[in-house]
């Protein structure tokens, strides 16, 4: 049946959104699939348009994802906040082969060069190759009645008002793959755009939303660019029983005096992907030969076990990533109403952190508290909601890579947080308190001023104890 838009159907182009109208997604991303759950609860449809050939049936590593067969993981908060949003998605996942474990246990964690204590938290994450991720969201989301998925659109513009101060929807053109030629598609492209009361972009890093509406007259966004030079080569071994038996995962990441990192994770198809990573103009080799040499000169052993002791499935992958880049949509003053930005296409980090996913997961839930008020002011209110969620995994993944860039200097307060953050990963080793408290700023279960806390800091601080041990702190914390 087709669904008639109020913009279109219901009176003149600069009136107010009739409740229950249409919400046009563009980008079939996991942040647009999950905004479409979120917009699935307020609208009388959902119209998600993807340049990707998808359908509900697993597609496999899209082409829109070109980092999509690389290693891939939930961080706890993420995992957390896609299961408040679609109840029993871990179950699936975890059905289909993804693994869940303690991320202080199951997984091994170098930081700033040094070995943190495995230790049992009760903070789990989910351990699930992307493409297998967005398999089973998109699964679940195509069951709401009320969405609606078309794929191989390319999206080319906004639709607007002619005051030009309200996004009416978006123009869409056939892609390289071609359009979805099903009723679906007839129903909702109408003479080349598909209209709606709410526009969202979920067009991930590639988004041209700031052109566009600097094209229309809307002041510039600002964005904010941190360095990261990397280059990645992920390579997938199968499983072996003795190889790294006790582990789900070996995480290494950079040294202060170090560029190179890496890490090796369980997928859910009985393989293991181990991805080393070279910055700043640092290029791991892809050669089986050459890469193992590489895992070798980790401080870890776990990612070297695997490439040497596992068998080679397949092809390696490389991917370049020159910086992470935060548009701030927070600070647009002056803008079309109905029109959100979410996920990579407000702020993309360097992907060695893990945090991609699980920010888009939060932004969406973001997205679902500021869309319970009026419509009008909805853009302003939920930038903000998802600059909030954005401060934390930025915080880490810049404060990080910073370290690294020499120009501009970093002011001393920053210089001075680094220095405590050093302090704290040394205390973390034997003190499982503090080493809970970073983990949990680490999986964005908390921010980060939280290690500043007078009870972490006083911790962190005080003069080293002979005799002090991880174990002995291991009572206090399961107290």
């Amino acid at each position: 049946m087709k669904v008639s838009t109020s913009l279109s159907r219901r009176g003149p182009q600069n009136a107010a959104p009739a409740p229950g109208g249409r919400a046009v997604v563009l980008g079939g991303s996991l942040a647009g699939l999950l905004s479409a759950v979120v917009l699935a609860r307020h609208f009388e449809q959902v119209v998600i348009i993807e340049r990707d050939d998808v359908a509900a049936r697993s597609a496999g590593a899209r082409r829109g994802v070109p980092q999509g067969r690389h290693s891939h993981g939930l961080l706890v908060g993420g995992s957390n906040a896609m299961e408040r949003l679609l109840p029993g998605l871990t179950g699936e996942l975890t059905a289909r082969g993804a693994v869940m474990g303690d991320v202080t246990d199951r997984l091994r964690w170098w930081i700033g060069g040094i070995e943190q204590t495995r230790f049992a938290s009760g903070l789990n994450g989910l351990l699930v190759s992307r493409p297998g991720l967005e398999d089973g969201v998109r699964r679940r989301v195509l069951r709401l009645p009320n969405v609606v998925l078309i794929g191989g659109y390319d999206v080319t513009g906004l639709v607007v008002s002619s005051d030009r101060r309200r996004v009416l929807g978006a123009r869409v053109a056939v892609g390289r793959s071609g359009g979805d030629a099903g009723a679906a598609a007839t129903d909702v492209v109408e003479s080349g755009s598909v209209l709606g009361d709410l526009v969202v972009d979920a067009t991930g890093r590639g988004s041209r939303a700031a052109t566009w509406l600097t094209d229309l007259g809307s002041p510039p966004v600002n964005e904010s660019l941190v360095e990261a030079g990397m280059t990645y080569v992920t390579r997938r071994f199968r499983q072996r029983p003795g190889v790294l038996d006790e582990l789900d995962g070996d995480i290494v990441g950079t040294a202060p005096d170090s560029y190179r990192s890496g890490v090796a994770l369980r997928q859910e198809d009985g393989t293991w992907t181990v991805t080393i990573v070279g910055g700043f103009g640092e290029r791991p080799p892809s050669e089986l030969v050459e890469f193992r040499a590489y895992a070798r000169s980790l401080p870890t052993s776990g990612l070297a076990e695997v490439a040497t002791n596992c068998e080679p499935v397949g092809e390696p992958l490389t991917h370049r990533y020159p910086n992470s880049r935060w548009l701030r949509w927070d600070k647009v003053a002056d803008r079309p109403e109905q029109f959100l930005v979410i996920g990579d296409a407000v702020c993309s980090f360097n992907p060695v952190y893990g945090q991609g996913m699980s920010s888009a997961a939060l932004q969406v839930e973001a997205l679902a508290a500021a869309i319970t008020g009026p419509s009008e002011g909805l853009p302003e209110r939920a930038a903000k909601g998802f600059a909030r969620v954005i401060a934390t995994p930025w915080t880490v993944a810049t404060g990080s890579d910073r370290r690294h860039v020499t120009q501009p200097p970093k002011p001393w307060p920053e210089r001075v947080l680094d220095r405590y953050q050093d302090r704290l990963l040394a205390v973390a080793r034997q003190d499982l308190q503090v080493a809970l408290a970073f983990h949990r700023v680490l999986n964005l279960l908390a921010a980060p001023p939280s290690l500043l806390a007078p009870r972490i800091a006083v911790r962190v601080l005080r003069p080293a104890r002979r005799g002090s041990t991880a174990s002995a702190s291991r009572d206090r914390v399961a107290a």
